[in-house]
C-alpha cells in the first residue's frame, strides 16, 4: 500500500512524495519500506513507485543463486573490483 502526498517546498513550489511497503527482505526477514520525494506530478511519483516494485521483485528472483564457496564469492568480487 502506498500513500501519495503533495507538499510545499521552502521556495514555495509544490511537489509530490510517496511512502510504500515493497516486501520482505529474504536475507534479514525484515520489511522493506521506502519514501521518495521531489516529484513534479503525482503521475511521476506513481511511475517511480512502479519501477521500484519491479526492481525489488527482479532482485528477489536473482537472490536464488546462493554462493556456495569462498572461491565463487572471490571471483564475483574480483570481477566487480578489478577496474578499481
Amino acid at each position: 500500500m502506498a500513500t501519495f502526498k503533495q507538499y510545499t517546498k521552502k521556495n514555495g513550489t509544490k511537489a509530490w512524495q510517496f511512502q510504500s511497503y515493497l516486501g520482505i527482505n529474504p536475507m534479514t526477514g525484515k520489511p522493506v519500506k521506502t519514501t521518495r520525494r521531489g516529484f513534479n506530478t503525482k503521475k511521476e511519483a506513481q511511475l517511480e513507485l512502479n519501477r521500484l516494485l519491479v526492481d525489488f521483485e527482479n532482485k528477489e528472483f536473482n537472490r536464488d543463486n546462493n554462493i556456495k564457496t569462498f572461491e565463487e564469492l572471490y571471483r564475483i568480487w574480483f570481477k566487480q573490483h578489478s577496474k578499481d
